[in-house]
């Protein structure tokens, strides 16, 4: 099944082309006068109620994300009543925000990537969650709690 077919019924056109154009592989780390067209949005720090929709279903889980000193970030992702894994290789590039878990499912443990666009005030993200063979899992949106 293709992104656009997929995302076609859920209203993400855009989100498609723009994973298309920038799939979920490692780049090089650019600062935002680098690339001089995208800055990078506020602060991603704190907690965050991702909507996740695969196929018909929805899920509500809990991101929470951290900055130490050195702004690396770092967190936790929370399938709420099934399992919270660390986060690993989470990047902010720009305004795209990319991370990895391993997810504690089912008989065997599966890797899901996550690539979304934060906006510029950091409040919402868009993107979507891939599988390691790089089949989508699904599309999400993100909204960050009030501190």
């Amino acid at each position: 099944m293709s992104l656009a077919r997929f995302a076609a019924p859920l209203g993400l056109a855009l989100i498609v082309s723009a994973c298309q154009a920038h799939p979920v592989t490692a780049a090089p780390v650019r600062t935002a006068m680098q690339v001089g067209v995208r800055q990078a949005p506020a602060s991603v720090s704190g907690d965050w109620v991702v909507h996740l929709y695969v196929g018909k279903q929805a899920f509500a889980d809990q991101l929470h994300l951290v900055a130490d000193a050195s702004g690396a970030l770092s967190g936790t992702l929370t399938v709420t009543g099934v399992f919270t894994a660390p986060l690993e290789k989470v990047r902010l590039v720009d305004d795209v925000l990319s991370f990895e878990i391993l997810a504690p499912e089912g008989a065997k443990p599966f890797r899901v990537f996550y690539r979304g666009q934060v906006e510029p005030k950091a409040t919402t993200m868009t993107g979507f969650a891939t599988l390691a063979d790089g089949s989508l899992m699904g599309g999400y949106v993100a909204q960050k709690q009030a501190q």
